[in-house]
């Protein structure tokens, strides 16, 4: 027999064997058994050369492996891939029993969606072949045990095997003969391994050589790392889809915010669903350089491209302060607040600021149901009544939000934050507000939150991150899959997401899920592309948009007052300012770290209301000496005087040429010792000034002791030298005349003069002021005070802290800052770019003094104070 076979089939018989090639179709699902006895070493190396050949002609296939008898090891040469396409691969090998349990949940779980994706298509190729949108194909290698653990498992293995055809799914499954029987009705091959020479079952049995399955080269291998690579990569610059290149503002958010915000690996677009029937809220989480900048910049352009502003309005809220500021100077009308700041009071103002949008809101539906007579109890009912632009949805987007949470928790006022921002997250979706929630450390962004607010962040992103509880906190995971997507977003890389979507109730998948997992590709705008779509935006609107008063803070550092429209500086010199009580002072030191447009305090005249400002940071204390007396001067009742008393310090100087900008007949300036001893024996006598406030500056209160013993050392010398030296008859009769006119009460002026002033001791002076700051102000007459630290205060003898209940500290040291508030605030507070405010009880106010102006601002200023 075997000569008649050679002589019929020369190329195909060697050495006794019939040599053919066995081709599989690996563009069709297929299902191969490979059965050993004991080693294994056969069956790796042709299920690894199958396995390959496969990913070969198929980039997108989809391949598990698990290996339940060796651990791993029967995937020696194809192991490097794994790890490294954890979106392909699972990212690892299932080795345990529970792993495997897992492997078998998940392609239960994808035959479930393919099932629906496919729909009317009788397989995964027909659908296929007819769409450019691809339904994954998955090839399952396993090594299995005959162990009774397994049973269930196995179980719906074969229920899967027996539909693989439709569902785009191949197996290669290994194991004993014993083993391998209950699946043998779905194998499309059965080929036995036990032997050096393999056998291929069928009705006739065989045999054949295993010489094209030697081990994988290493060269081999990486070819198909870069196949899958270059499978992987996809063109996420917005320039490359044109499809999404739509005319401006034609989405409406009517139903939801739908956001274009990525595309899948069929280049179709994938919609960012928050609002409306969408969850309320949502939460994206990324490791340092995993993309969430990227997306956050998508997710602001394309909201800025599919929606009009008075549809969809932006908070841009920045803990980062890198950002959102590019924004700031080049923006849409969309904006109303672009802010970047770190402390806790910005956040307690930014949850204030939300708490009071959403009670306007509920207030204007309470009043539009009064006004119509019917039901309006969301913003959806209020826009159908008074028209789609009527009301915006609002959209913020808070980056590192942790830190919002944080000062919540640190908070130990009497405000209930922790109330307001639970009723923020699961009140405000009716309101129409949405919170988009950006950070790495999402677990501790969330701690101390309930789960019924927890809940209402149904919209998950998850990006690249190495922290598993992260990711699991993120994606909310729980249930069989977890373990899986938890290597998948380890895995991923800059610009990839997992997206957790919630399915809106009428689309729920038909496992009863309320969400489905997307992997989104986000797309990247560059710089340039921002800035022509900002440009092509205000184009597009012209006028045709509600004005909103928008809010801007650049937290961390300094800004001009001119920055802020509607700082009652510059509202004076526009158009006016006046005080809104007449009692008291309006004081407008610095600039807030809130949200709030200004920082004023009212000063009214109660006993010891005098500022006292202490710190060695010139800039900063020149900058708030400037305001402060330039908000002084918007008010025509008042006059000040500047008292400066020793003139030869740079900072006595500089502060002297700051305050010589500011032109008005209500500002004295009184340099040097001499002129502020005149001004000091005019307050020896306090009487009320109704209607009228007088304001005493003084700078160097702690030199007036050692410039008074100059003075009293200058007078003696020249008394010794009008001793020595002869007198003449002129002199003489001089002070005769002088002693005879003092006795009569008719002193001279100089007399008088030397008097009040050139005889007034260090005592007299301490005295004299001690009375003005107690009663002073009562009297209309305050008096602020400045030292360069607290060592000046203790040094100048002539100040007790009683007598000032408004102190402002810049950074200091603990004891100083404990001395001067009782407390550690001025060193936990503040820095290079901010002072703090404390009027007792223990609180403090941050505050971050204006930038110098520039010399238009004193131009214009002045012209406004000639126009009074």
């Amino acid at each position: 027999i075997s000569s008649t076979v050679q002589q019929a089939l020369p190329n195909y018989f060697h050495q006794g064997f019939i040599q053919a090639d066995v081709n599989l179709d690996y563009a069709k699902p297929f299902s191969i058994l490979l059965s050993v006895d004991s080693g294994a070493e056969m069956a790796s190396r042709l299920a690894q050369q199958i396995l390959v050949s496969a990913v070969e002609v198929n980039h997108a296939l989809c391949f598990r492996c698990a290996d339940l008898v060796m651990g791993g090891n029967l995937f020696t040469d194809v192991y490097k891939l794994i790890p490294q396409f954890p979106a392909k691969t699972g990212g690892k090998v299932y080795t345990q029993q529970t792993d495997f349990s897992d492997l078998i949940n998940t392609l239960d779980s994808v035959a479930g969606k393919v099932r629906e994706q496919r729909g009317s298509y009788e397989t995964v190729e027909d659908f296929n072949q007819s769409n450019n949108t691809k339904i994954d194909e998955y090839l399952t290698v396993a090594y299995i045990s005959p162990s009774q653990y397994h049973n269930s498992d196995y179980d719906r293995l074969r229920i899967l095997m027996e539909s693989s055809k439709k569902n785009g799914m191949s197996f290669i499954l290994i194991g004993s003969p014993e083993t391998l029987e209950q699946f043998a009705d779905f194998a499309d091959y059965q080929i036995d391994c036990s032997n050096e020479d393999l056998l291929i079952g069928g009705e006739a049995a065989l045999p054949f050589s295993l010489e094209n399955a030697a081990p994988l080269t290493e060269e081999r291998l990486n070819t198909v790392i870069g196949l899958l690579e270059s499978a992987e990569i996809i063109d996420t610059t917005y320039e490359a889809h044109p499809s999404l290149h739509t005319p401006f503002f034609e989405m409406n958010s009517d139903e939801a915010i739908r956001i274009p915000f990525a595309i899948d690996k069929n280049n179709n677009p994938i919609y960012f669903e928050i609002g409306g029937s969408a969850p309320a809220h949502a939460l994206i989480a990324g490791s340092t350089g995993s993309g969430k900048s990227v997306a956050l910049h998508t997710l602001i352009m394309q909201i800025i491209h599919n929606y009009h502003p008075d549809d969809v309005e932006i908070w841009a809220i920045d803990y980062k302060a890198v950002e959102f500021a590019p924004y700031i100077e080049n923006r849409t009308p969309h904006f109303r607040v672009i802010a970047h700041d770190t402390s806790n009071e910005f956040s307690l103002s930014l949850i204030d600021k939300l708490n009071k949008e959403y009670e306007d809101r509920q207030s204007k539906f309470l009043k539009a149901q009064e006004d119509t007579g019917t039901s309006i109890t969301d913003i959806s009912d209020y826009r159908r009544v008074y028209g789609k632009h009527s009301m915006p949805r609002i959209v913020v987007i808070i980056d590192e939000f942790q830190l919002m949470t944080q000062a919540v928790t640190e908070y130990n006022g009497a405000e209930d934050y922790r109330t307001k921002l639970e009723n923020i997250l699961r009140l405000t979706r009716a309101m129409g507000i949405s919170l988009v929630l950006c950070s790495q450390t999402i677990a501790s962004g969330l701690s101390g939150l309930s789960e019924a607010a927890r809940g209402q962040i149904g919209c998950r992103l998850c990006l690249k991150h190495e922290d598993e509880n992260e990711i699991r906190e993120t994606l909310m995971l729980s249930g069989p899959t977890a373990s899986e997507i938890v290597a998948e977003a380890k895995n991923l890389r800059r610009g990839q997401g997992i997206y957790k979507r919630a399915l809106l109730a009428n689309e729920h998948s038909k496992d009863n899920l309320a969400y489905e997992f997307l992997y989104p590709n986000i797309l990247f705008l560059k710089d340039s592309v921002r800035s022509e779509m900002i440009a092509k935006a205000n184009e597009q609107l012209g006028d045709d948009f509600t004005q909103k008063d928008v809010i801007f803070v650049r937290g961390g550092g300094r800004i001009a007052v001119s920055e802020k429209e509607r700082h009652p500086l510059q509202l004076f010199m526009e158009s006016g300012y006046e005080q809104e009580e007449e009692e008291g002072i309006e004081w407008f030191p610095a600039a807030p770290t809130t949200l709030e447009d200004f920082y004023c305090l009212k000063i009214e005249n109660t006993a010891a209301a005098n500022i006292l400002l202490v710190g060695e940071e010139d800039n900063l204390r020149e900058s708030i000496v400037v305001h402060s007396v330039s908000g002084f001067l918007m008010n025509p009742n008042t006059s000040l005087k500047v008292m400066i008393i020793d003139e030869n310090y740079p900072d006595r100087l500089r502060m002297v040429g700051h305050l010589q900008h500011l032109h008005s007949d209500r500002l004295e300036m009184h340099i040097g010792v001499q002129s502020c001893l005149e001004v000091i024996s005019t307050v020896r006598k306090i009487r009320p000034t109704p209607g009228r406030n007088e304001i005493y500056i003084w700078y160097g209160l702690d030199k007036l002791k050692n410039e008074l013993f100059l003075m009293q050392q200058d007078e003696e010398d020249d008394e010794i030298e009008t001793t020595v030296a002869p007198e003449s008859r002129e002199d003489m009769m001089k002070d005769l005349m002088g002693f005879l006119s003092e006795i009569n009460g008719q002193s001279t002026n100089q007399a008088a003069k030397g008097s009040e002033t050139g005889n007034l001791s260090f005592d007299d002076c301490k005295e004299i002021l001690k009375r003005a700051f107690e009663a002073g102000p009562e009297n209309n007459k305050f008096h602020f005070v400045i030292f360069n630290n607290r060592k000046a205060i203790k040094n100048s003898g002539l100040v007790a802290l009683d007598q000032f209940e408004n102190r402002m500290g810049m950074r200091m040291s603990t004891d100083d800052s404990y001395d001067l508030f009782g407390s550690s605030m001025a060193v936990n507070k503040a820095n290079e770019n901010t002072v703090i405010y404390y009027a007792g009880s223990g609180s403090v106010v941050p505050l971050r003094p204006y930038l110098i102006p520039e010399q238009s601002w004193y131009d214009k200023f002045n012209e406004a104070l000639r126009n009074m």
